[in-house]
């Protein structure tokens, strides 16, 4: 559901992530289904060796930990929700816009000793990122921008014509992908368009994606979110732990964005790490990537860890020790998976591209953060403070037979 968002919105390579990204949950549910069962089946034991692990299932260390959890339940989780307020509130800041010249020609290579050239030239940093001007009445746009404090250059050739079409450049003493290179790439983009012209341009193309995306980006949210709980509150047979499950995931997402601009935008550690410069700003599709990513990657922690406290629940355990059996019994698993898709997301930083960069800290920060401090701290403590509150349903809601068993023996209320 998370990539669907991705096939819904108006952008091509967007729908082409979307299409490509649900090939790989279908086709694991079909493997799932099928090839591992027979594989199970047939080899068996076989694939333990050379260690067969006896004992019980649990982690002892997810057992103290969830222990300790489940003890300080309220304390646990408002020192957690802190953490991920924190480490939000610079989301709040959050430029979209192309990495700018400094960063990437701080990356080395020819590309970048060529950058370096044009900003040591003092023709000013928008020059590798013009306004684009196409417009039939040439002299018209050049004498209104001309002159004009904002506009570092012009360029007017008469080479470029195309019927009684011109095309004239227009470029800033800003990068644009700063504020204030963006807000003077506005400022031409108005004047030009006031005499009719048409008006293209890395800034444009920016600010036109991001209308087109983050504008109507809300109701596809709406619509997965809707969906989600539908299908969770079938799966765990509760109102409220689903509920729980979205709105973690908005803070961990958040958290992820907080901790991706403070990195890359605001320049915290990013020479350290990256052995480069800041970014600037955020590139204008990622936060939507990131999004669609993370928000599935976190459900599934979410739904791990809540489905194996439901089931504990139904044989007969309380809210306490069955959230305590949950986090035992998930802690290994989900960690485990966390930490291959961060060191997978790790490697995918090394690549050259700033852009690629940016989506793989956040990714990667976003699956620890959710794997740790979400799943193993702040949603246990909710589920132990709530207590039977999680399994209120409608009264029309259909129960299982556990559940409806452990209803009608229980007499005593969990903490």
């Amino acid at each position: 559901m998370s990539l669907a968002a991705l096939i819904a919105l108006p952008v091509p390579f967007l729908r082409s992530i979307g299409f490509t990204g649900l090939l790989i949950p279908l086709v694991s549910v079909v493997v799932a289904l099928t090839l591992l069962p027979a594989l199970l089946l047939t080899v068996g034991h076989k694939l333990e060796w050379p260690h067969r692990r006896s004992g019980s299932a649990e982690s002892r260390l997810w057992r103290r930990i969830g222990g300790f959890v489940v003890a300080h339940r309220w304390s646990s989780a408002v020192v957690a929700l802190a953490i991920l307020v924190v480490l939000a509130i610079p989301a709040f800041s959050m430029r979209l816009a192309d990495p700018t010249n400094s960063s990437l020609a701080s990356t080395g290579g020819p590309a970048g000793a060529a950058i370096e050239r044009v900003e040591s030239a003092g023709l000013g940093d928008g020059l590798t990122k013009p306004v684009e001007i196409v417009t039939d009445r040439p002299g018209e746009v050049v004498a209104a921008l001309r002159g004009d404090d904002q506009v570092a250059g012009l360029t007017a050739p008469d080479t470029w014509v195309s019927g009684t079409n011109h095309v004239v450049d227009a470029w800033t003493h800003d990068d644009v992908s700063t504020g204030s290179g963006s807000d003077a790439a506005a400022h031409i983009r108005s004047v030009a368009e006031g005499l009719g012209a048409d008006v293209g341009g890395l800034a444009a193309q920016n600010s036109d994606f991001i209308d087109a995306v983050y504008g109507n980006v809300w109701w596809v949210v709406l619509l997965i979110i809707v969906v989600t709980f539908i299908l969770l509150a079938i799966a765990l047979r509760s109102i409220v732990l689903p509920l729980k499950a979205l709105l973690l995931n908005i803070f961990s997402i958040a958290a992820a964005y907080g901790v991706m601009v403070w990195i890359w935008q605001d320049g915290h550690g990013t020479e350290l790490l990256f052995n480069q410069q800041a970014s600037g700003a955020i590139t204008v599709w990622i936060p939507i990537a990131v999004f669609a990513f993370l928000f599935g990657l976190s459900m599934d922690y979410e739904v791990f860890l809540l489905s194996r406290i439901r089931e504990a629940h139904d044989e007969g355990a309380s809210t306490d020790d069955a959230t305590v059996t949950g986090v035992a019994r998930t802690g290994r698993l989900v960690t485990s998976a966390a930490l291959i898709l961060f060191l997978a997301f790790i490697s995918l930083s090394q690549v050259p591209a700033t852009d690629v960069k940016i989506l793989a800290t956040g990714l990667a920060l976003g699956i620890i953060l959710d794997a740790t401090l979400v799943r193993g701290v702040l949603a246990p403590a909710l589920v132990a403070a709530l207590g039977d509150v999680n399994w209120w349903v409608p009264t029309w809601w259909p129960k299982s037979k556990n559940s409806s068993h452990h209803d009608s023996q229980s007499t005593t209320p969990s903490r």
